[in-house]
């Protein structure tokens, strides 16, 4: 159960994306970040820090030999082999620690990325 002092209306407004900038510490801002709204995977949920999330997803993608390209602070564009596809990490609405990990095909369905998004998701600790 998700403890109910995470509300915070706040994040609900977020919806624009600004270009890729890092603050003085290093890590990405989370003004930055996409809001989901509406249904979604539980699976695909956590409540880790999105700058460590996405650096696993770097890191898991590089193991994997999958070319990689940022494309705004928190989602990167992906091409493996002729899969192209894209990753991003999307506060979940009306929540304020509460993230989701959504992966977006840009060409036709295939075996392989279902197999390869599959993978991801086993190697990230959310």
């Amino acid at each position: 159960m998700i403890n109910s002092s995470l509300i915070n209306s706040e994040y609900g407004k977020r919806n624009s994306v600004s270009s890729v900038t890092k603050k003085a510490d290093g890590k990405m801002p989370l003004e930055s970040m996409k809001v989901h709204r509406g249904p979604l995977n539980l699976n695909a949920i956590t409540m880790r820090d999105p700058n460590a999330v996405y650096n696993d997803i770097i890191k898991i993608l590089n193991d994997l030999g999958v070319n990689n390209k940022r494309s705004t602070n928190f989602s990167v564009k992906c091409e493996y082999k002729e899969l192209k596809f894209m990753i991003e990490i999307n506060f979940v609405e009306k929540f304020n620690n509460i993230f989701v990990i959504k992966f977006y095909k840009n060409n036709q369905a295939h075996t392989n990325y279902f197999e390869l998004c599959s993978t991801i998701f086993s190697k990230l600790n959310l």
